[in-house]
């Protein structure tokens, strides 16, 4: 089953079950880091944009 797409592009596009409260690479979960990093980057874009 998929639980995850990504797209690269000029827009930002995320369609995943996700937990990122349970971002926790050190006890062994599974490491979603450029999941996070790209939605936080995206965020940052999306601000910078309206300012």
């Amino acid at each position: 089953m998929i639980e995850a797409i990504r797209r690269t592009g000029p827009s930002y596009v995320a369609a995943v079950q996700w937990h990122p409260e349970f971002h926790r690479p050190e006890l062994g979960t599974l490491d979603d880091t450029p999941l996070l990093t790209d939605f936080l980057e995206a965020a940052q874009a999306a601000k910078a944009k309206t300012e």
